[in-house]
């Protein structure tokens, strides 16, 4: 089974494994930040899953789930470059 997409047909498995990324990654630093802990999240799951989202920002905008991205400093880092695209400031 395929997920319509504006890239065409995605399987529904590699859409759900993009999206749980998302979630988990997100929300793993959501956590870490309300309780002070270790922010880092895992380098290669932050830029797979930001190369797999950023086709799709609109979509992700439509759901109301994340403010809207801001552009993140010229240096910035994979994470903080993931992080800025989902509405967060680190």
């Amino acid at each position: 089974m395929d997920v319509g997409t504006n890239q065409g047909p995605v399987p529904v498995e590699r859409a759900a494994d993009v999206v749980g990324a998302l979630e988990l990654l997100v929300h793993t630093w959501d956590v870490a930040r309300a309780v002070g802990g270790d922010e880092t999240l895992d380098r290669e799951a932050v830029i797979r899953t930001h190369a797999s989202l950023r086709p799709h920002y609109a979509a992700l905008q439509a759901t109301g789930s994340f403010r809207p991205q801001d552009t993140p400093p010229a240096d910035a880092d994979p994470q903080t470059a993931f992080l800025y695209f989902t509405g967060r400031r680190p």
